[in-house]
């Protein structure tokens, strides 16, 4: 179906308030409303992955690769076991230029979704390894 690709998490997220008010934000294009209401549902529940894959993706779309990167990093941490978490690490990684982090992510999460026999994010996954390059871009 056509999906945005901030919306990948929205139906199992819709049933809290905030991010479903921070996917309407988005919907009508108030960025910074859709940050704030994602911020307050981490807050809320700092352990929900949730927020933070929503979040990290708002930054993403803005090309904020850096609080990408950091919101994704908590990501992992709050949920080890998730391998969107890392894949999109990995994807934001990637696109900062730091490729060899890049890599050791995107193999945990080829490694995460091996082991839960997730065969579509699996190839995903193996696809953006294969993508990146060896060695990082010198950023000037």
């Amino acid at each position: 179906g056509e999906r945005n690709s901030t919306m990948t998490t929205a139906s199992s997220t819709a049933a809290n308030p905030l991010i479903a008010a921070g996917l309407q934000s988005l919907q009508q294009g108030d960025v910074k409303a859709a940050i704030k209401s994602f911020d307050g549902a981490i807050r809320e529940n700092p352990k929900d992955v949730q927020g933070y894959l929503i979040l990290g993706q708002t930054y993403m779309h803005l090309k904020d690769f850096n609080r990408a990167i950091d919101t994704f990093l908590v990501a992992t941490r709050v949920a080890p076991d998730n391998g969107q978490a890392y894949y999109l690490l990995a994807t934001n990684l990637g696109l900062a230029g730091n490729y060899t982090a890049a890599r050791a992510q995107a193999e945990k999460s080829v490694e995460i979704f091996r082991r839960n026999k997730d065969e579509n994010n699996f190839k995903r996954s193996v696809v953006l390894l294969q993508g990146l390059p060896a060695t990082n871009q010198v950023q000037k």
